[in-house]
């Protein structure tokens, strides 16, 4: 393995966050470790715990070892990012209290102009709408606001049924504008909205801030529907199975890189690992390009398939040539 081209991490999302951000786990949970928390600061926490959940039952090392749907695909950049690296990211998502001023506003609009794709949520930009060219959000915002807990997403095409009810505020869509998730009642308001300008798209998310109100570790279903989606859009494969996963881009091809964190010990640690993983939590895996593949090579076995078996404890690497 340490012959091979390993190429570079493929991360085509961006969190973006304020520069100043002062989020910190030592800071005791609190910007700074000084001042309240926003509900925009909790949702920092809790979209970090949400992308990479703790699951101390079937993960040891747990602050360590995580497995996410949505696997490793993201950066983090600030506000104080070039329009050369904003312009590097297929999708950039904003996440909590991110301030917008004029030349901000202006390196965002030149983004999605040149064919980014900008997610961010009315309570980060209902402040500043005006710093904005009219109809970049692609609705007609009105002052008032309601509450469900049932939406249905045109992504996934599932109803998504939170812990929970959320508050939203209530947008009409503009001409042109497509409305992917909406409450699933009669009403039928949208919760996200996608917005065509120039080469680009912008995604305006309606429910505040995307998570659980007061919570510091649960976003809505209605995240997770739409980060998945992203997901689908940016990744060059498909990847089922309840696995770890990121991706590479090498000189020839594609590396899709699988951990599987199960299987060796609640109680292990890095200084005393288990020897002997559990064969019952080897997990299957199917990987699914969406080019046509020259070749394929799995780096340890040296299989040729795209359904494979990751030991517990284990890792696989799949080369895809393009």
């Amino acid at each position: 393995v340490c012959k091979e081209d390993r190429g570079a991490i493929y991360t085509p999302v961006a969190i973006m966050w304020d520069q100043y951000h002062g989020h910190f786990s030592n800071y005791h949970g609190t910007p700074w470790g000084l001042f309240d928390n926003t509900e925009g600061d909790l949702m920092m926490h809790a979209l970090m715990n949400s992308l990479f959940p703790e699951d101390k039952e079937k993960i040891c090392y747990s602050r360590g070892f995580r497995t996410s749907a949505h696997g490793d695909v993201f950066d983090v950049i600030t506000n104080a990012s070039s329009q050369e690296t904003l312009n590097s990211y297929p999708a950039i998502f904003f996440c909590g209290d991110v301030p917008i001023d004029d030349a901000f506003a202006a390196k965002l609009v030149t983004y999605v102009k040149r064919g980014g794709k900008l997610v961010i949520n009315y309570k980060q930009v209902e402040s500043v709408v005006d710093k904005f060219p009219r109809g970049f959000f692609g609705a007609e915002i009105t002052a008032e606001r309601r509450k469900s807990r049932i939406s249905y997403s045109r992504f996934s095409g599932k109803t998504l049924e939170e812990r929970i009810p959320f508050t939203y505020t209530v947008a009409q869509a503009a001409k042109g504008t497509e409305v992917p998730v909406f409450t699933a009642d009669d009403v039928r308001d949208p919760l996200v909205l996608i917005r065509k300008y120039g080469k680009g798209r912008v995604i305006l998310t309606m429910p505040d801030f995307l998570k659980e109100r007061y919570s510091n570790s649960a976003m809505l279903n209605i995240f997770h529907d739409l980060m998945l989606q992203l997901g689908r859009e940016a990744l060059p494969v498909t990847i089922d199975g309840d696995i770890q996963f990121h991706v590479n881009r090498n000189k020839k091809g594609w590396l899709v890189v699988l951990y599987n964190n199960y299987g060796v010990g609640f109680n292990a640690t890095w200084q005393y690992p288990q020897r002997k993983p559990d064969s019952k939590f080897d997990a299957k895996v199917t990987v699914t390009p969406k080019f046509k593949a020259k070749s394929i090579r799995e780096w340890f076995t040296g299989s040729k398939d795209l359904t494979l078996t990751v030991p517990a404890g284990d890792i696989r690497i799949l080369e895809i040539r393009d």
